[in-house]
């Protein structure tokens, strides 16, 4: 009689064991971009004026990785961690026709962010759906400027080089994004991500003063009015 006891409670807490996990579905992510855009067009860029002519040529490449953990704590609801990664290059080339003077600069900016994400779906019909996510954290920025000048005119050549760095700038930021989901299959999932709205605030951390954290920096809050920033990204489900 004690046996068949143990057995259906060994069995009562195994249904119920598996039901939590059919319930609390975890998921491990990452979405990514990658743009390049450049501009060269010498019946416009070129120009003379009294003294000189020029040629300008301009180059900007981004990238951005964001890896991310979440689990589902509701029928519509999920909760989840994101750390981002993310570089963007401007590089500026000037060419003098007349002394050859060649002017090289390149901006280089570098954002580290870790946020908490809560994720919303809208609707959801066989293997299409969309969803809204909100997320909050913070994120550090650094800027690596460089500028290169060659000169070969008459009096012999001449070169330049210069190079700076900020220190990395602390800020919150938060944002909404909407998501258009395609699934493979139960456990994989591909996304489309488009960024709404983003707000940050700069702020500076220093734990050697009395005043830990001031928040007397600048503030910037954006809407974006059309689908804009697009990532992709991957999803698995276990």
């Amino acid at each position: 009689m004690k046996k068949n006891i143990i057995i259906v409670v060994l069995c009562f807490v195994f249904t119920y064991c598996s039901a939590q996990d059919v319930q609390k579905k975890w998921l491990i992510g990452s979405s990514f971009s990658l743009s390049s855009d450049s501009y060269l067009n010498e019946s416009e860029t070129v120009y003379w004026d009294y003294y000189s002519g020029f040629v300008f040529s301009s180059t900007e490449r981004s990238y951005s990785v964001n890896p991310y953990i979440g689990k589902k704590i509701g029928d519509r609801t999920m909760f989840g961690l994101n750390y981002g990664f993310s570089s963007v290059i401007n590089r500026l080339d000037r060419l003098n026709y007349f002394n050859t003077r060649r002017t090289d600069s390149e901006v280089k900016s570098i954002q580290h962010d870790i946020n908490l994400f809560l994720r919303y779906k809208l609707f959801g019909k066989e293997k299409i759906s969309m969803d809204l996510t909100a997320h909050a954290g913070v994120m550090q920025r650094k800027i690596n400027s460089k500028l290169t000048i060659r000169d070969f005119n008459f009096s012999g050549p001449y070169n330049l080089y210069e190079s700076s760095a900020t220190p990395w700038g602390d800020a919150l930021e938060a944002g909404l994004f909407l998501g258009l989901n395609y699934d493979f299959n139960a456990k994989w999932r591909l996304r489309l991500v488009s960024e709404l709205m983003t707000y940050n605030k700069e702020l500076q951390i220093d734990f050697s003063q009395e005043k830990n954290i001031d928040f007397s920096g600048d503030s910037s809050f954006d809407w974006t009015s059309q689908l804009s920033n697009v990532h992709f990204a991957v999803e698995f489900r276990f």
